[in-house]
């Protein structure tokens, strides 16, 4: 009775195959693929009914059902469909408690090729705050953080005076620290290099003349000093 209303539903039932104690039934699904239900005996290892689903679909399937009854073991599986090109296979269902193996791609998968890495963009040459010597700012921290805001927009400037005299001097590279005054305004009102190693008088001078040029917020109490260090190295060298 429940095999007539089965084949009522999702139509005929062909008997495949049949080995040892364990028999194989096709089931017509309404969509076309492939359904098998697996009946082996109850004192069977499941491996067997495994083996005769991997037989029925060797393209894969997925369990449906499992039933572990007293007089059989069933098993339905409904097969994978053939990918279409470039679609992934979906990998088999390992046995219950078989390893689930490495995966490894079939005929019909396609395997992506590795993407290389972008590109390493080398710097170009230029300034470089000194991390073992921080600037000084006689300032509070809020103002400390819009001081240095207006150095980070500018710092493209510091970097032009730099790579302007390497050109001509590839292996040129030093420290400098400026120090300059900022007045209640915002504006520079003095600035002077308070020590360094770089042996570039025409930097140094173009350094002094851009930072004379800058412009920041009025400082919480009137001025503000900076003593600001800058590292130049060219890259390579």
């Amino acid at each position: 009775m429940k095999n007539t209303a089965l084949q009522s539903v999702l139509g005929l039932v062909l008997t495949v195959n049949a080995v040892g104690c364990s028999t194989v039934q096709a089931i017509n699904r309404p969509d076309g693929s492939a359904e098998y239900l697996i009946a082996c005996g109850a004192d069977l290892v499941w491996s067997i009914c495994i083996n005769q689903a991997k037989e029925a679909c060797p393209g894969g399937y997925t369990i449906l059902s499992q039933v572990d009854g007293s007089k059989t073991k069933e098993l339905r599986v409904v097969c994978s469909r053939a990918p279409t090109p470039g679609q992934a296979v979906p990998a088999p269902v390992p046995a219950p408690g078989q390893a689930v193996p490495a995966s490894v791609p079939t005929p019909a998968q396609t395997v992506p090729a590795p993407v290389p890495a972008p590109a390493q963009t080398v710097p170009a040459p230029g300034p470089a705050l000194v991390e073992d010597e921080p600037a000084l700012i006689s300032t509070p921290p809020e103002g400390r953080a819009e001081i240095q805001k207006v150095i980070n927009e500018n710092i493209v400037t510091i970097q032009h005076c730099y790579e302007r005299q390497l050109a001509q001097h590839p292996r040129l590279s030093g420290k400098v620290k400026v120090r300059w005054v900022i007045d209640k305004s915002g504006a520079v009102r003095s600035v002077r290099q308070s020590s360094g190693d770089l042996k570039a008088p025409e930097v140094i001078s173009c350094i002094l003349a851009e930072i004379r040029t800058w412009h920041f917020s009025a400082p919480p109490k009137g001025e503000a000093i900076v003593d600001y260090p800058f590292l130049f190295k060219s890259v390579g060298f």
